[in-house]
């Protein structure tokens, strides 16, 4: 896991809302030991605003990653 702290709030043209609001985004991974050689690994990507109720936008990412000597 780990956590950024966002700033400040996006700027935006009024009625629309916010991309990002001032608080935090959160990244969970899960990781796969493939081999000696190669993992994988998925994450949940979630965001909340200074009160830590979650907020949009969330997502998901996904990596790979091979050794190299």
């Amino acid at each position: 896991m780990f956590q950024a702290f966002i700033q400040f709030t996006s700027v935006v043209t009024p009625p629309t809302p916010p991309r990002y609001v001032r608080g935090t985004q959160r990244a969970d991974h899960g990781i796969t030991l493939v081999d000696a050689q190669h993992w994988t690994s998925t994450a949940t990507i979630s965001f909340y605003d200074v009160g830590g109720t979650l907020v949009p936008p969330s997502g998901c990412a996904a990596a790979q990653a091979v050794r190299i000597d």
